[in-house]
């Protein structure tokens, strides 16, 4: 009887996590400040539900042409943090089914960091560019998971070809865990 209740709990609580990691590619979670202006809550609230979205703001740089190119920046940089944070997932997940040395993967893992924080997410789209009452300038900018996937490929090459001494990682695809590790991502979304 006990087995019994216990088994019943097991499959209840597995079903549980099945559903709802089910359901968290559907759900992007983007927490917009309460500053915000309404166009940038709208170009949120209208984006693909499968998209990595950043969120920029500055005052007081001058003019208006630096005011908004600070602004996408900015949005691209949460962005390529969050790209950052699923290589690192990425990359400990290949690791744990494969043979790849930790410290190979380490070196791999801090030449992609590099390379993300010194590109410029070709992929991505500005979905919104707006100033406020405040003369704030903000914006939104989108990454979908076709050209998330892209740049991180890109990026994976580039690291391979920076390491030639090193032709372990010539096999590696981390690649392989990355509609799990983005819909994750997407689910858990990005703090502003």
């Amino acid at each position: 009887m006990k087995t019994r209740k216990i088994k019943l709990i097991l499959l209840m609580a597995v079903g549980t996590a099945l559903l709802l990691s089910s359901c968290s590619s559907f759900i992007n979670v983007v927490v917009v400040p309460k500053d915000a202006p309404k166009e940038v809550k709208q170009a949120v609230r209208k984006a693909p539900n499968s998209a990595l979205i950043g969120i920029g703001k500055t005052t007081g740089t001058g003019s208006a042409n630096l005011s908004e190119t600070v602004a996408v920046a900015r949005a691209r940089t949460l962005i390529s943090r969050q790209l950052n944070t699923m290589v690192r997932d990425m990359i400990s997940m290949y690791q744990a089914g494969s043979t790849l040395d930790p410290s190979a993967a380490l070196a791999f893992e801090e030449n992609i960091t590099v390379l993300l924080s010194e590109s410029t997410l070709i992929g991505s789209t500005v979905l919104c560019q707006t100033k406020d009452s405040s003369n704030t300038y903000w914006a939104v900018v989108g990454l979908t998971k076709k050209e998330a996937k892209i740049e991180i490929e890109r990026i994976q090459n580039l690291a391979k070809q920076r390491m030639v001494s090193q032709p372990i990682v010539n096999n590696v695809d981390i690649t392989i865990n990355f509609d799990n590790v983005f819909d994750m991502a997407v689910s858990e979304g990005a703090q502003f």
